[in-house]
C-alpha cells in the first residue's frame, strides 16, 4: 500500500512539473542599433595558497571579459573575449546588433541581445 501511494504521489508530482512549463511559439531576430556604455576586464591571475604534502598549491581565477551595451533603456551585458576585443575602447559609440525575441505561449515576451555586430 505504501508503495503505492508513493508512486502515486510521484506520478502527481511529475505531472504537475510538466504541464507547467511554457513554450516558445514565435522567436524573431532583428538587426537593431545599440549604444557601448561600460567594459571590463579582469586578467588572468594565478595565486599560490598554500602546500599540501610538500606540493604547491595555486589557484588560477581566469580572465573576465564584459561588453555592456544598451537598447531602448535596458543594459544587455556580452561576456565572450572576441566581442570584448573587437568592441573595447568604443564607449559611447552606436554599434549594430542582433537582437532575440522570444514569445511563449502564456503570453511572456522575453528579448535579449545575442551578439554584436548585426545579422
Amino acid at each position: 500500500m505504501k508503495k503505492a501511494a508513493t508512486i502515486l504521489i510521484l506520478l502527481l508530482i511529475s505531472a504537475f512539473m510538466l504541464t507547467g512549463c511554457a513554450k516558445c511559439i514565435d522567436k524573431k531576430e532583428e538587426s537593431v542599433k545599440v549604444k557601448i556604455v561600460n567594459e571590463y576586464y579582469k586578467p588572468k591571475e594565478t595565486r599560490f595558497i598554500g602546500i599540501i604534502n610538500h606540493v604547491p598549491q595555486f589557484r588560477t581565477d581566469y580572465a573576465e571579459y564584459e561588453i555592456t551595451v544598451d537598447y531602448n533603456g535596458t543594459e544587455y551585458s556580452l561576456s565572450d573575449e572576441s566581442t570584448y576585443r573587437k568592441y573595447h575602447g568604443r564607449i559611447g559609440q552606436t554599434v549594430s546588433a542582433v537582437l532575440i525575441t522570444k514569445t511563449y505561449d502564456n503570453g511572456n515576451v522575453k528579448q535579449y541581445i545575442n551578439c554584436l555586430g548585426g545579422l
